[in-house]
């Protein structure tokens, strides 16, 4: 990989998958299932983001294949596409990646990560209002 893929081309979320995940609540339960889901990513996500970020650190290439894929995998749930793909990039590259690369991911990275967690947390407080 020589260049860094533009990947503004990914939605930050995809409303599709975030319909279809508030279309699965129950609208008699007190907590919909979408609720739970981001709860669960806005406690998860920001933990191994930074064990990801560690392991990238000391080149460990199972565990930047690990945290890498764990995280992409929690925002896909999410439709959370931009940073499922960076993930997916760096799950790829496993380390591979020349360090410069590898840090420009990251902070890619690092910087969506900031972006959803504002927009999730932005869409709980409007709820709650």
């Amino acid at each position: 990989m020589n260049e860094i893929m533009d990947y503004k081309q990914f939605p930050s979320i995809d409303a599709v998958i975030m319909n279809d995940l508030l279309a699965l609540s129950d609208p008699d339960d007190a907590e919909p299932f979408v609720d739970g889901l981001i709860e669960l990513y806005r406690t998860e996500a920001p933990i191994v983001s930074k064990k990801l970020r560690e392991a990238c650190g000391e080149r460990d290439e199972k565990a930047i294949i690990h945290f890498s894929h764990k995280l992409k995998g929690l925002s896909r749930n999410l439709g959370l596409r931009r940073l499922a793909e960076i993930c997916a990039t760096i799950e790829h590259t496993g380390g591979v990646m020349e360090k410069k690369k590898s840090d420009q991911l990251l902070l890619l990275e690092e910087a969506e990560l900031d972006h959803v967690m504002l927009a999730l947390s932005t869409y709980m407080s409007q709820k709650a209002a």
